[in-house]
C-alpha cells in the first residue's frame, strides 16, 4: 500500500508557483517587459489614462495610473526586495510635492508602507524557498536593541494613561515600517556594490531636493506651492523669518528640508575625501555645496548645528588622515569667518549665527522652559501618557488627555513623556549601539573605500542623534527613510572587501 505525506501532495502546486514566480521575475526585471507582454500592457494603459483624462479629469487619471502600475510595483516588490527597497525611498521624497499639486489627499502612507511590507514578504518568501534559510544576518546587536524597542512600543498599548487607540495605532504603524526598512535593507545589501547603489541613489535623489530648494531661493516659490501654502495657516506661521521664506524643496516643511540637506551633504563632503575617482569627487563636492546651500535657504537652526557635529566626529575617527587635517581647518576658518565675520544686513547669515549665541535665542528659551515645566510629569509617569497623546497628534486622538496640545519640539522630550523615562533609556540604549557597532566595525576594517563608507554613514547617525534634542529629526520622512535601511549598512559593511 502506498502513503502519500502531504509534502509530497504540495509539492507540484509548490513547484508551479515557484515556476509562476520564475516566468514574471524573468520578464519584469530581465527582460524588462521588452517583450509582447510589456507592449501590450503600456498601450493598454495609454488608451485607458487618455480616456479617462478627457472624461473625468487629471485627479481620476492620477488613481487610475495607480491602479494600473500598482500591479507590476506590487509584483515587483515580492519578486525583488531590493526594487521594493529603492522604490519605497524614491516615493518618499515626492509624497508631499503630489498633495501640493493636488488638493486631494492621496494616499501616499499607505503606498509607502504598503510597498514596505511587501517587500519584507518577498524576503520571507526568499528563505521559505531556499532549503538553507539563513536568518544569521538578523543576528547582531543593532537588530537586539531595535527589537528590544518595537516591543516595548507594542506594550504601550498596555499603558493606562493612553486614551486613543487610534492613536496608538498609528505610532506602532510607523515603527513596524521603519522596522521592516531595516529588515529589508539587512537582506538587500549582498556586496559593496550594493551598498555603493544604495548611497548613489538616496544621495542623486538628495540632489535634486536640494536643487529646488536652491531654485526656490533664487527664483521664488511656483504658484501651486503658494496655494498650499495660503490653504494651510500652519505653514504660513512656520514659514516666513524675518521677512523672507524658508525654504522647504519637495519635503513637508524647513525643518524637514534642512536637517535633510544637513546629514546628507555630511556624507557628500566625507565621501569626497575617500578613494574615489577624480569625476565622483567632483559630483560629490558639487553635491554637498548645494546640500549646504539649500541647508542655509531652510533656516532650520538645528540643522546649522548638525554640520560641526558631523565634522567633529568625522575629525575624531580620521584624525591621522592628512585629507581629515586639511578639511577641518579649511571648516574651522570658514565658520569662524561666517560667524565672527563682517557679514551684515543678511537674515540667512543671521540665523545661523543665533545657534551659537542660545542665550540670545528666544524660541531656545521657551523650549527650555517648556521641558523644565514637564518634568514632574515625566517622573511620576515611568510608561508615559501613551503613543500619539502630545502636540498636534494628541489634539487630533485624544484632545482631553493632559498632554494634548503640549509642544514637544524635541525628539527625546516627546519620547520621554509619551513612553515615559523608561522608553527614553531604551531609546537612547538603541541610538546607543548603533553609534557602538559602527565605531567597532570602522576600526576592525582595513579597506580604505570600505572605511570612507562607514564614517560617512556614522557622521550620519550621529549629527541626527545629537539634533533629536533639539528639534524630532528621527522619524520624519524622506530622511526616515534613509536613516533606518542604512543601520543594515553598519551592519554589514564588516562582511566585505571592495570589488
Amino acid at each position: 500500500m502506498a502513503y502519500f505525506s502531504t509534502e509530497s501532495l504540495l509539492e507540484k502546486p509548490r513547484q508551479l508557483f515557484y515556476n509562476g514566480v520564475d516566468y514574471f521575475y524573468k520578464v519584469i526585471f530581465q527582460q524588462k517587459l521588452n517583450n509582447p507582454w510589456g507592449y501590450s500592457f503600456f498601450t493598454l494603459a495609454a488608451i485607458a489614462i487618455a480616456i479617462i483624462i478627457i472624461k473625468k479629469g487629471i485627479i481620476s487619471a492620477i488613481f487610475l495610473m495607480g491602479a494600473i502600475f500598482g500591479i507590476p510595483i506590487v509584483l515587483g516588490c515580492l519578486l525583488d526586495f531590493k526594487f521594493g527597497l529603492l522604490f519605497t525611498i524614491f516615493c518618499s521624497f515626492f509624497v508631499f510635492l503630489s498633495k501640493r499639486l493636488t488638493t486631494d489627499s492621496l494616499p501616499s502612507g499607505v503606498l509607502i508602507e504598503g510597498t514596505l511590507l511587501l517587500s519584507f514578504v518577498a524576503i520571507i518568501l526568499k528563505q521559505l524557498r531556499e532549503k538553507n534559510r539563513n536568518w544569521k544576518l538578523a543576528k547582531n546587536e543593532i537588530t537586539f536593541s531595535f527589537l528590544l524597542y518595537t516591543a516595548y512600543i507594542l506594550l504601550q498599548g498596555l499603558n493606562p494613561e493612553a486614551t486613543s487607540f487610534p492613536g496608538y495605532l498609528f505610532g506602532v504603524r510607523k515603527v513596524v515600517g521603519f522596522l521592516a526598512a531595516y529588515f529589508v535593507a539587512l537582506f538587500a545589501i549582498s556586496n559593496i556594490k550594493f551598498i555603493a547603489t544604495y548611497t548613489k541613489f538616496w544621495l542623486g535623489l538628495a540632489l535634486l531636493v536640494a536643487i529646488y530648494g536652491v531654485k526656490q531661493e533664487l527664483f521664488g516659490l511656483a504658484q501651486f506651492e503658494w496655494d498650499h501654502i495660503m490653504r494651510t495657516e500652519g505653514d504660513r506661521i512656520a514659514l516666513f523669518m524675518a521677512g523672507n521664506i524658508r525654504k522647504f524643496s519637495f519635503l513637508s516643511d524647513p525643518t524637514s528640508f534642512g536637517i535633510f540637506m544637513a546629514f546628507s551633504s555630511l556624507v557628500c563632503l566625507i565621501l569626497m575625501l575617500g578613494p574615489f575617482k577624480t569625476y565622483q569627487k567632483v559630483i560629490l563636492g558639487i553635491g554637498g555645496v548645494l546640500m549646504l546651500m539649500g541647508m542655509a535657504y531652510s533656516g532650520t537652526r538645528t540643522a546649522y548645528a548638525m554640520i560641526p557635529i558631523g565634522v567633529l566626529i568625522f575629525a575624531l575617527m580620521t584624525i591621522n588622515n592628512r585629507n581629515t587635517l586639511i578639511f577641518s581647518l579649511f571648516f574651522v576658518c570658514f565658520g569662524a569667518v561666517l560667524v565672527y565675520g563682517p557679514i551684515y544686513g543678511n537674515a540667512t547669515v543671521n540665523r545661523i549665527r543665533t545657534v551659537f549665541r542660545p542665550a540670545e535665542d528666544a524660541s531656545f528659551q521657551v523650549r527650555d522652559n517648556n521641558r523644565a515645566t514637564i518634568q514632574p510629569y515625566i517622573h511620576s509617569h515611568p510608561l508615559g501618557g501613551g503613543i500619539s497623546t502630545s502636540g498636534e497628534l494628541g489634539l487630533k486622538y485624544c484632545p482631553d488627555h493632559y498632554l494634548a496640545g503640549f509642544p514637544p519640539d524635541s525628539g527625546y522630550l516627546r519620547t520621554a513623556i509619551e513612553i515615559g523615562w523608561i522608553g527614553l533609556i531604551i531609546t537612547c540604549y538603541f541610538f546607543f549601539t548603533i553609534l557602538k557597532v559602527g565605531i567597532q566595525n570602522f576600526y576592525r576594517t582595513t579597506d580604505p573605500k570600505l572605511k570612507s563608507y562607514n564614517v560617512a554613514y556614522l557622521a550620519l547617525f550621529f549629527s541626527i542623534i545629537v539634533a533629536n534634542y533639539s528639534q524630532e529629526s528621527i522619524g520624519q520622512i524622506p530622511a526616515a527613510l534613509v536613516f533606518y535601511p542604512s543601520m543594515a549598512i553598519l551592519v554589514r559593511l564588516k562582511d566585505y572587501r571592495d570589488v
